[in-house]
């Protein structure tokens, strides 16, 4: 099966939602899933999808960071 998954934080950051995501990619991946990660970083798609070991793809959307959060990102549609 295909499956997508969408947060707006994903590694390296370091809470509840990105842990859960990176885990679940994990696991379904692990089930034999084909699995997409869409989320926003300042790292490259190509980055994370290395860090993953190649288990799950990691799609970055174009985003910029915000002055009165720092280490987060707003994702800017197109």
């Amino acid at each position: 099966m295909k499956i997508a998954l969408f947060s707006d934080t994903f590694s390296p950051q370091w809470n509840g939602v990105a842990n859960t995501v990176k885990n679940s990619a994990r696991a379904l991946s692990e089930m034999g899933h084909e699995v997409r990660v869409y989320t926003v970083s300042e790292k490259s798609g190509k980055k994370l999808t290395e860090e993953s070991e190649g288990m799950f793809t990691v799609v970055t959307m174009p985003s910029s960071g915000l002055l009165i959060y720092p280490g987060e990102r707003l994702y800017l549609p197109v």
